[in-house]
């Protein structure tokens, strides 16, 4: 019942991690593929010949998914929903700010996008940080709120981190650096709330996880331009 092997490492990764095993540690994800059944051309090869089999984002990846692997729910079935949130931020972003005519050739940019619905369809759960992300930047004026909702966009996944810069200097020029500084400083706390126990218990296996996506040999297989960085 699930669409990708992401989904498979990351249910499997809260369905053990409910029975005390850290899923950062080495080979602890091995099973996730035959547990659920996973075919093999939705799973990601590798260079060398293998395949991944290791957690390869932060903690909050599996940990929204406790529930899901709890009550045997396929995570699809959460995910979809939430591709219904970000056109609702964006109109209350554009209203708040006098620019609603525009939203409705906003709105054609998000309807229009095959990928967008592909995503939804195959349970994709960039979404999450994509909501929590937007977020943050709705509530810029507010460094404690901004900085906890970005922490947990970071505890997703990786990508916010290349936001990171351009958004602490966008906050400076609004609200001042000292502003910006609590921030980060709140960013910093609410990735180490969520992520801490991970980081304390396998330091070098959280590690060599969330900087796999950008050094480990992969074959690309999915969608979308990223593609190209494969080549």
């Amino acid at each position: 019942f699930l669409q990708t092997d992401e989904n498979a490492l990351t249910i499997y990764a809260a369905h053990i991690f409910l029975h005390g095993i850290d899923p950062y540690k080495y080979g602890a994800l091995a099973g996730a593929f035959s547990y659920y059944g996973l075919k093999g051309n939705l799973i990601t090869p590798t260079l060398s010949g293998s395949f991944v089999k290791s957690l390869t984002y932060p903690a909050m990846s599996f940990i929204y998914l406790i529930p899901a692997a709890i009550s045997r729910i396929n995570p699809t079935e959460v995910i979809l929903p939430l591709y219904a949130v970000p056109p609702i931020l964006l109109y209350y972003q554009y209203r708040r700010h006098g620019l609603e005519k525009f939203y409705p050739l906003i709105l054609a940019v998000i309807v229009l996008n095959f990928q967008y619905w592909f995503m939804a369809y195959y349970g994709d759960n960039d979404i999450f940080w994509v909501i929590f992300l937007m977020a943050a930047f709705m509530l810029i004026n507010s460094p404690g709120k901004s900085g906890v909702l970005f922490g947990i966009s970071l505890s997703f996944k990786q990508f916010p981190v290349l936001i990171l810069p351009f958004m602490l200097i966008y906050q400076a020029r609004e609200i001042g650096w000292k502003a910006a500084l609590k921030s980060l400083s709140f960013i910093i706390i609410s990735f180490f709330i969520i992520n801490g126990y991970f980081i304390v218990s396998s330091p070098l296996e959280f590690l060599r996880g969330v900087l796999s996506p950008g050094s480990a040999s992969l074959i690309g297989v999915g969608y979308g331009l990223s593609q190209i960085s494969f080549l």
